[in-house]
């Protein structure tokens, strides 16, 4: 029985592992994309495998990943796997496998955004070729891109993991607060699914916050995110305070980037920790007072676009274009 060739891409985070097919246009056949639980799987093989029907071999396999690529390998940083896109592509007798840093896929995909996929929070003066992303799931990514003669070059980053700054003398005490427990803190620490919630949760539960509805502080840092978006719903002050401080730091650190790399042509913000954070975005100006907080260039920030990512394929559709363009290298 002959076996049909299918173009797969998987984006692989810290929690969920998502695959999707798409036609020899490059189109997102969107009935094909299927999500797995990391922890619920040994290995991304593991998940790949289950993933295929019996009568289906890959063509070309492109691979976005939350971690470090070095050499076509990678450890992830939230995640006991390791990737290797040799060995990958032999184990499955594939044509191509490519594996990048997850941020690289999603700044491919911000590249064909169209203006359902955003939300402005700030109109700004766009100018330059530069563009800033930052993405907030499991971990915080942070990544560039550069319209380059025609063609786009992108640059992801390990910059969350350089040492978090507070702004403020609360910020000041909750890095204190988090010293007792880690050598360093970065901005992945209060700045994540994973950590940040938790941390701030506990950190302002100890400055005495009050709560309508107190959260079990020895549940996993990971669950704390939807029970403290839920309780903030409901108007529990602690839980709100906490949605806070992590609006603000992201909007903080996201300014930082932005400054870094002056992307004159824009911020954009993704990741799913962010749609569910949308009802603060709109309605607050937590993020960006942070963000454009900086000193003697607060007039400057105030002039870069920043767009909140809408388009929950992001990741999807800018691995399809990396494989059109690896069909045509």
């Amino acid at each position: 029985m002959s076996r049909s060739a299918v173009r797969i891409i998987a984006d692989v985070g810290g929690t969920n592992c998502t695959f999707a097919k798409f036609d020899a246009n490059g189109a997102l056949i969107e009935q094909s994309v299927n999500t797995y639980l990391c922890s619920r799987i040994a290995s991304f093989e593991e998940a790949l495998k289950g993933y295929l029907s019996p009568d289906e071999n890959i063509h070309s396999l492109v691979i976005g990943i939350a971690g470090p690529v070095v050499d076509g390998a990678c450890r992830a940083t939230n995640l006991p796997w390791q990737l290797d896109s040799f060995a990958i592509k032999n184990s499955f007798a594939a044509k191509q496998c490519v594996l990048l840093n997850d941020m690289a896929i999603q700044l491919h995909g911000l590249a064909q955004l169209n203006l359902s996929g955003k939300f402005p929070l700030q109109i700004g003066q766009p100018s330059g070729k530069t563009t800033a992303l930052i993405a907030v799931g499991t971990g915080l990514g942070e990544g560039w891109m550069v319209q380059h003669e025609g063609s786009l070059v992108v640059g992801e980053s390990e910059g969350s993991h350089a040492d978090f700054g507070p702004r403020n003398e609360i910020q000041s005490e909750l890095l204190t607060f988090l010293r007792r427990s880690h050598a360093h803190v970065s901005w992945e620490r209060v700045v994540s699914g994973s950590f940040g919630f938790a941390n701030i949760y506990r950190f302002l539960a100890k400055q005495g916050v009050p709560a309508t509805e107190e959260l079990d502080l020895g549940m996993k840092d990971s669950e704390f995110g939807p029970h403290v978006i839920t309780a903030a719903q409901r108007g529990c002050k602690r839980s709100e305070s906490t949605i806070e401080i992590f609006i603000s730091c992201l909007g903080a650190e996201a300014g930082n980037l932005a400054l870094k790399l002056k992307s004159t042509r824009g911020l954009y913000v993704s990741g799913g920790v962010t749609h569910h954070l949308m009802p603060w975005l709109q309605k607050r100006s937590w993020f960006l007072d942070a963000f454009c907080d900086k000193g003697r260039f607060t007039e400057f920030m105030r002039t870069i676009p920043v767009h909140i990512v809408l388009d929950k394929f992001l990741p999807l559709r800018g691995a399809a274009s990396v494989t059109k363009l690896e069909d045509r290298s």
